[in-house]
Order: C-alpha cells, then structure tokens, then sequence
C-alpha cells in the first residue's frame, strides 16, 4: 500500500507579519473532533500515541504536513487543520477541512 500525504502552505498577508501561535490537525472521521497533532509557538510537537506508528506530522511556521504511512480504506474520511496567528494582539488564522478517500485493488 501506499503513502498519502496532505500539504498546508499558509503565508502572511497584505504585507503584514502576524507570529505563528499554534498549529493544530485534527482526525473527523468518526463524528468527533479528535486531535491527531498540535504545536504551540516554539514548543515541541505533540502526537497523539494513537497515530504515532503510521502518521507522520511536521508543523512550521508557514508549512504543515502529515503522511499517512501504509494508508488503509480505514483512513479515509475527514481530516481538519487549523493554524492560528497573532498580529498586533488580535487572534487571525485559517481552518481548512480535506476529505479523502483511499482506494485499494
């Protein structure tokens, strides 16, 4: 089986330079919101343990990902990431909701 691999590039606008805050992915397969992965400011990564042997998560400043490793049918569904800036004391950001579907013969 194959990898997936889901991109987020996410820039400053209108020549502003808002900071980074917190990152976070999200798994909405099942109904619930259930946190795969977040990074707040400079701290570490946290991985759920529940994803930790089969996803691969990576959370910068203007650039997230996450790989699904050996995806299954299982994995298909919903999936939401969420990026939060500060600028000027005021909370900005983006919410992005991708659906996939995994095929296999």
């Amino acid at each position: 089986s194959n990898n997936v691999t889901l991109q987020w590039r996410y820039s400053y606008t209108l020549g502003l330079s808002p900071s980074f805050r917190q990152a976070t992915i999200f798994d909405l397969r099942g109904g619930d919101e259930i946190r795969i992965a977040n990074k707040l400011l400079q701290d570490d990564l946290y991985v759920d343990a529940a994803y930790r042997d089969r996803f691969r998560i990576h959370i910068e400043n203007t650039k997230a990902s996450m790989t699904i490793l050996r995806a299954r049918r299982s994995d298909s569904g919903r999936y939401k990431f969420q990026v939060e800036t500060l600028n000027n004391n005021k909370l900005g950001g983006l919410t992005s909701i991708i659906e996939i579907s995994v095929q296999c013969k």
